[in-house]
């Protein structure tokens, strides 16, 4: 497949088509569409841009217009020309339509088929290299851009085969160095699978088991380092400190010392109980002689007081008023009656009194009235009239004295009568009262005469106990001189202290002892685990598996890319897994003629520039699409030689066979002449037009690559 034409519609404002040799290229300045003319083909092929996405919405900041198109036409192997051509219409709302016509293409109808048609004939890997990003690696994207090329499954690079080569590398280090650790190895190799994890990235994998294999030699060196510092304090201590007995007998002087003291303690707690008893039975003692003092005293316990007194005045006080009885109580009732029956005569006889006096009252007025209405001119006799009226008051005045003194009389009697119907109601409330209050006192001279009885039980009883008490305390037997004891159990126990402390010494002789032996058992654990991982740290490092394996992945695309660098000059490819220092680290670069290998960062613009093209070509090789186009931009980075380097060695890849088409953007070319095939200049400064650079022929290289 050879790429003849690129067209360009709108396309950040481009619009232009250029006629393509193989070996081209785009010169002009910043803007003028070099890099355009890239993402056009690129456009055309894939239908996206990498650094934009795979959505077409993400192409609208390529417009300049509702519309933008692109198109490329070439011939396959066989000479038939092909043609492809997109466009792309923006619509309202920001959404895209696009428009896809393929020539010839084998009866297409849907934007899957023309798709499907676009990759039968070019492929999908279409290398864009970018120098500004190529001279930027970093050392992980390095190894990323060579391992990328590899099968691990046909290389036979899986989990379980890796895993088992470190164990192979480690047990036949194992048998060289240490056989008496095969055992104690195979506990290491055990946890290689958890170090590993879950990834399925051999690599990856291979640098966890490193980084593990390193922290744990880290931390059993630390280990035997510390058991041989305590090993040497210890042995310091135990130079300075000697035990003068031995353990057993310092035990068997503090056990009967201990029970010494304890048989001391035990007669001190004999005596002072037996104190306490004594104690407690004196103050017994006391206090009963007290209470029967106290009982035999006059007037204890006399809780009656002047009860029959009281008593013999109420029984006497009754008999005089006499009791209760039937008669009484109907003088009682018949004195109440007669003062209700004078209450009431008294009631009559004032209102009889009043209404007399309202008579007299009346008369009076009568004659008032009369002498009021005397008339002058009358002959009547008004004296007459008056007399006779003020005659009928006479009889209303003398009955109305007469009611008065009756009346005078009735109060007297009912004041009587009130009088011994008070006495009589007071004679019988005393006598109520002194019937109740004659059981009451009755019942406290009962309860005096229990409270006696129990008196003369209780005292008989102080006195049986006091009896009682004394007998113990003369039965009791006597206390020991505590002095004496306390001297003794101060002797046991000062004796015992001192015994604890030699035992405590002895003992911590004794502990350093165990613990030297111990110090000197985790050493030797300690020096095994150093020595195994050493093996294993080696076993999985660069000289071991991961060596072999960093080997194996990079072999496809290092000897794809050597095979084209070999045609340019003494090139060639090369990985390190270490730097200058030793530190783990992924180097790519240059191993010269006489061994000398110069790292990817040490190496000129030129030189980094060849070996990206030559790992783009290698990429190229190693997929074998149908069309094998690489596109390099930011050319003007480069100086004038190693531009004529690159294009030299582009140029070659091309006469090899090895590419389709070379597009090459930049400010300017420059003043060169590439040696090799001739390259077509494309210059965008105003009207496009195109020269030739170069034109010799590399046969010698054409021929050495058939």
């Amino acid at each position: 497949m050879k790429l003849n034409e690129v067209t360009l519609e709108n396309i950040r404002s481009q619009t232009r088509t250029l006629r393509l040799s193989g070996l081209d290229i785009l010169t002009g300045r910043n803007g003028q569409g070099k890099s355009t003319v890239c993402d056009a083909v690129a456009l055309t092929i894939s239908g996206y841009l990498y650094r934009l996405g795979l959505k077409p919405e993400y192409l609208l900041p390529l417009f300049r217009d509702g519309t933008m198109a692109v198109g490329i036409t070439g011939v396959n192997g066989s000479g038939a020309p092909i043609k492809v051509e997109r466009q792309w219409r923006r619509k309202r709302g920001g959404s895209i339509e696009q428009t896809i016509r393929v020539s010839p293409d084998n009866g297409a109808k849907k934007l899957s088929d023309f798709e499907a048609e676009i990759r039968r004939h070019f492929g999908a890997c279409t290398v864009a290299l970018d120098l500004n990003e190529l001279l930027s690696l970093t050392d992980g994207e390095q190894k990323k851009l060579l391992f990328g090329f590899a099968d691990v499954t046909a290389l036979g690079l899986t989990r379980e085969s890796v895993l088992e080569m470190v164990g192979s590398r480690v047990l036949d280090l194992n048998v060289r160095a240490r056989p008496d650790l095969a055992a104690a190895a195979q506990h290491w190799l055990d946890r290689l699978p958890a170090w590993w994890g879950e990834t399925i990235d051999v690599e990856d994998g291979l640098c966890r088991l490193a980084r593990a294999a390193e922290d744990e030699l880290k931390s059993a060196k630390r280990l035997l380092a510390e058991a041989e510092a305590s090993m040497r304090d210890m042995a310091a201590q135990a130079a300075q400190q000697t035990a003068a007995r031995s353990l057993p007998e310092i035990a068997a002087e503090l056990e009967s010392a201990r029970e010494d003291l304890k048989t001391v303690n035990d007669q001190i707690a004999v005596d002072a109980e037996r104190r306490r008893g004594i104690l407690a039975r004196q103050k017994a003692i006391t206090d009963c002689q007290a209470e029967i003092q106290r009982m035999k005293e006059p007037g204890c316990d006399e809780q009656t007081g002047n009860t029959p007194a009281v008593l013999q005045a109420l029984r006497d006080e009754l008999a005089e008023l006499g009791e209760s009885t039937p008669e009484s109580a109907d003088e009682l009732e018949q004195t109440r009656e007669a003062a209700g029956s004078a209450a009431e005569a008294v009631r009559t006889a004032t209102r009889k009194n009043a209404e007399l006096e309202k008579a007299i009252t009346k008369v009076e007025t009568e004659a008032a009235a009369v002498r009021r209405h005397e008339c002058p001119h009358c002959a009547c006799d008004i004296d007459s009239v008056r007399a006779d009226i003020l005659a009928r008051r006479a009889p209303l005045q003398a009955e109305s004295a007469d009611l008065m003194k009756s009346l005078d009389r009735l109060r007297r009697e009912e004041a009587e009568t009130t009088r011994r119907l008070d006495a009589l109601k007071r004679r019988s409330t005393r006598i109520r009262e002194i019937e109740q209050d004659i059981p009451k006192q009755r019942a406290i001279l009962d309860r005096a005469e229990a409270a006696r009885c129990r008196r003369s039980d209780r005292l008989r009883a102080q006195e049986e106990t006091l009896l009682r008490l004394q007998a113990e305390d003369a039965a009791a037997p006597q206390v020991v001189d505590g002095a004496a004891l306390d001297l003794r159990c101060n002797a046991l126990s000062d004796r015992i202290n001192a015994l604890e402390q030699e035992m405590r010494a002895a003992t911590a002789i004794h502990e350093r002892e165990g613990m030297r032996l111990q110090a000197a058992q985790r050493r030797a654990k300690a020096e095994d685990h150093v020595a195994i991982l050493g093996l294993l740290k080696d076993a999985v490092g660069h000289s071991g598996v991961q060596g072999e394996v960093v080997a194996k992945l990079s072999g496809p695309i290092t000897t794809a890319a050597n095979e084209l660098l070999a045609l340019v000059g003494p090139y060639r490819l090369g990985v390190r897994l270490q730097d200058e220092r030793g530190n783990s680290k992924f180097i790519l670069g240059w191993e010269k003629e006489d061994g000398t290998f110069v790292t990817w960062a040490n190496l000129s613009g030129g030189q980094k520039a060849i070996f990206g093209a030559g790992l783009a070509a290698a990429m190229l090789a190693l997929h074998a699409p149908p069309f094998r186009l690489l596109t390099v931009d930011g050319f003007e980075q480069l100086d004038s030689l190693n531009k004529k380097r690159l294009l030299s060695a582009l140029g070659a890849f091309h006469t090899a066979g090895k590419l389709d088409n070379v597009l090459v953007a930049g400010v300017t070319a420059g003043p060169l002449v590439p040696e090799g095939p001739a390259w077509t200049e494309h210059k965008l400064n105003g009207d496009v037009h195109a020269e030739r650079l170069g034109g010799q022929e590399f046969a010698t290289a054409r021929e050495a690559a058939k």
